[in-house]
């Protein structure tokens, strides 16, 4: 258990807990230990639609299937993608912290489960979205950045411009 963990255990702060098992299920996820990652993810998710935060919800839900998809227990990056999905075609990033990050993780999956026009769909509401956030951002260096060394920004913008590469090339031909 995590220093500052139990205190939040002991006051009943469940937002607290939802929100310090989502970032042990990220850092979890980052390290490799995916099984632990899932074991906090779970844990977040039921915490958050416990509190009625379907966003958090969802972000919990792509963690589950990013790990689902790196375990290949591609059915169950099926089930848990479906949600996150549903809450991005409904909501858009709203209510995301790692909206950036949830779209990727819908692209990726639905490209792993071979749904490449769904995947592209999701790559065109991410891309809308990101350059959406993008635009609030008055300070241009700040834009940048935020476009720039966010890796999950950078993947999107990545595979958006890979996207339309090939759709400029394959209208040439």
């Amino acid at each position: 258990m995590l220093a500052g963990q139990s205190d939040l255990e002991h006051i009943g702060d469940t937002l607290g807990l939802a929100y310090v098992k989502a970032y042990l299920g990220l850092a979890l996820e980052t390290e490799g230990d995916l099984q632990a990652a899932v074991e906090h993810f779970t844990a977040a998710r039921l915490q958050f639609d416990g509190l009625n935060m379907p966003g958090e919800s969802a972000e919990a839900a792509a963690g589950l299937a990013r790990c689902a998809c790196r375990r290949g227990q591609l059915q169950q990056a099926s089930l848990d993608i479906q949600p996150v999905w549903d809450y991005l075609e409904q909501h858009g990033g709203e209510g995301m912290e790692f909206a950036g990050l949830a779209y990727l993780t819908v692209v990726e999956t639905l490209t792993a489960l071979g749904q490449p026009e769904q995947a592209r769909l999701a790559l065109e509401r991410g891309y809308a979205g990101l350059l959406s956030r993008a635009e609030k951002i008055s300070d241009p260096g700040w834009r940048a950045s935020f476009l720039d060394n966010v890796p999950e920004h950078r993947r999107l913008m990545e595979l958006w411009k890979n996207l339309t590469t090939e759709t400029q090339r394959s209208q040439s031909i």
